[in-house]
């Protein structure tokens, strides 16, 4: 995000802050009581802590526990510690499956927890990472075996049955004189319940005709001798017996169904039951939360001081559930947030639980609200705090401050009717295209994109973050929405950016099987892509949870392309991928720990990325 406070004077006053409170035990309780939740850092949190911490953070694996000669699950525990801040600890199988572990303690002590871990038979080495708010990573590693099953003992052979008696030859049949008639077909029976009728009896043959009487011989003059009687004709054989007909070739079986695609309808029925958590309905469907239910699982109130949830415009994305399900409670809970924001929304326009810095991310403009000084104070915010032109220098920019702009020029539009708002508007547009220089993707360096790399590092890498471009085409359609005379120029560029994207070098997509075995078939969107595979711009299990922000993305890619006359299939087929992911997603943020929420949102924010995409997915038409 861009910054109106000087970032320099602000960063050395936090580390010295931080410095203070280490070189005298801490004495901010706040400061080790509780850990980070296991979402991704805010940018100005990693650009604070890679500026004054190089010292990577220590990680033991301490116990095993489970049922390696079961079923393969087991569950890995130790300690991790940092000298200023942990920030998380992860795990991966080099025989396939990764995941978060469960911290409790503090951000210098914490006891985590991986579990489960699905073993595969033979070696499996599970490797535990340790990572600070810097970015700064240790790892460890230990091998479980996982034994082959027994073979099961082969079955006794069956006896070979006896093989079927030949047939009888037919015996030749004696020549008759006549043949006789064929007897009557019997009739068939009446229908159940009468009984059928006997069957009539068949003729009698007609009796063979009586030899003719023989003529008187005549006398012959002189006795003569008999002649040889004539030899009987010799019987005809017996016809062969006809070849039994061959068995008809059992049929092909036929092809599995290919499975249902995705839909946004059975999509939004699922979100449903995570706004029930993202409202703080902890116990819906079933669950019934216990104090084990902690910040670190997503939970959280309101205070003067949370501000996580409300990133990504908590109140509006309420608005939005409400159009797509027409259920009143939605409307209601988004007017309730959006009073309570508006009463924490300075006259200068910034949201007053975010201490520590002027963070525009959260100063958000709504035109269905009656307070027009809120929302004149939060564009006015936008408009000081990140500029209409890019500049190469400039230390922090990405696709999300752009979105933020571009957002709130819109809509104040609405509020005002202000040329002004809708120039401000055509410049975000223009900022896109400058960042592109002829390039299908805005791309700056890893370092200006996150404000750093891990371990203090600066790397160059060009990269795009296509979650946050999603946000920004989300804004951009309500652009093109009042002027569509721009509509050729962000249409262009929804399909230049879902070309980058697809290009197999740029890692826009790569395959689930990079994360995992189990995720195999499925395909990611990368947190940031461009080819780079340090930090973020990694595989992790977590980039699944972007895949319906970025299929509301590829949704207006189709629409572009179609409006420019554009092939489209394989846009289609990442829509499909990406629908299919967000299934995943879903399903493994179901929880069956029933003192959890059963629908897991966190970080808090998560929820309304989610309804961003879907709500994308839906005015776009990607049924």
């Amino acid at each position: 995000m861009k910054l109106t406070l000087n970032k320099t004077a602000l960063v050395v006053a936090q580390a010295l802050t931080v410095l203070g409170m280490a070189g005298c035990g801490g004495n901010d309780a706040s400061s080790t009581d509780v850990l980070l939740d296991d979402s991704e850092m805010a940018q100005a949190e990693r650009l604070r802590w890679r500026s004054m911490d190089k010292s990577a953070p220590s990680v033991s694996i301490d116990e095993q526990s489970g049922d390696v000669g079961g079923t393969g699950q087991i569950t890995l525990s130790g300690q991790a510690s940092d000298n200023l801040r942990l920030y998380r600890v992860r795990w991966s199988n080099d025989r396939g499956g990764s995941g978060r572990a469960s911290l409790s303690g503090n951000y210098l002590l914490a006891t985590w927890s991986a579990s489960p871990i699905q073993l595969k038979t033979g070696a499996n080495t599970i490797t535990v990472t340790a990572e600070d708010a810097a970015g700064n990573r240790t790892t460890t590693a230990t091998t479980v075996t996982l034994p082959e099953a027994a073979p099961a003992p082969a079955p006794a052979p069956a006896p070979a049955p006896a093989p079927a008696p030949a047939p009888a030859p037919a015996p030749a049949p004696a020549p008759a004189p006549a043949p006789a008639p064929a007897p009557a077909p019997a009739p068939a029976p009446a229908p159940a319940p009468a009984p059928a009728p006997a069957p009539a009896p068949a003729p009698a043959p007609a009796p063979a005709p009586a030899p003719a009487p023989a003529p008187a011989p005549a006398p012959a003059p002189a006795p003569a001798p008999a002649p040889a009687p004539a030899p009987a004709p010799a019987p005809a054989p017996a016809p062969a017996p006809a070849p039994a007909p061959a068995p008809a070739p059992a049929p092909a079986p036929a092809p599995a169904p290919a499975p249902a695609p995705v839909t946004s309808s059975a999509l939004l029925v699922t979100l449903q039951n995570f706004a029930e958590t993202a409202a703080r309905n902890w116990n819906f469907d079933g669950h019934s939360v216990t104090d084990q239910f902690t910040s670190a699982q997503g939970r959280w109130d309101y205070t003067d001081t949370t501000y996580e949830p409300w990133l990504f415009d908590r109140a509006d994305v309420w608005r939005m559930m409400f159009e797509l399900t027409r259920n009143t409670k939605w409307q209601t809970q988004a007017n309730s947030d959006l009073a309570y924001y508006e009463s924490r929304l300075s006259a200068d326009g910034f949201f007053l639980n975010k201490t520590g810095e002027q963070d525009t991310k959260y100063s958000y403009v709504h035109p269905w609200s009656t307070n027009t000084a809120k929302q004149t104070a939060a564009y006015n915010a936008t408009v000081a705090g990140f500029p209409n032109t890019y500049s190469t220098g400039a230390g922090l920019w990405t696709e999300r401050e752009l979105w933020v702009a571009l957002n709130a020029a819109v809509k104040y539009h609405t509020v005002s009717n202000s040329t002004a708002a809708l120039s401000r508007a055509q410049a975000m547009v223009d900022q896109w295209d400058q960042v592109c220089a002829g390039r299908k993707a805005p791309l700056v360096s890893y370092t200006q994109h996150e404000g750093g790399g891990p371990g203090g590092t600066t790397p160059s890498d060009l990269i795009s973050s296509p979650w946050m471009s999603a946000l920004y085409f989300q804004a951009a359609r309500l652009y093109i929405e009042k002027v569509p005379t721009a509509a050729n120029q962000v249409y262009r560029q929804a399909s230049d950016y879902f070309d980058w994207m697809n290009t197999p070098g740029t890692r826009g997509f790569y395959s689930g099987s990079e994360v995992g075995s189990e995720y195999a078939g499925l395909v990611f969107p990368s947190y940031l892509a461009g080819g780079s595979l340090i930090g973020d711009a990694g595989p992790d299990v977590g980039n699944m949870d972007h895949a319906l922000d970025v299929a509301g993305f590829v949704a207006f890619a189709i629409k572009a392309k179609t409006a420019l006359g554009l092939p489209t299939a394989a846009a289609q087929q990442r829509l499909a991928d990406m629908k299919a992911t967000a299934v995943v997603a879903f399903t493994e943020s179901t929880r069956t720990t029933l003192y959890l929420p059963k629908y897991r949102v966190n970080p808090p924010r998560k929820f309304n990325w989610w309804t961003r995409g879907l709500y994308e997915l839906v005015a776009n038409g990607g049924a």
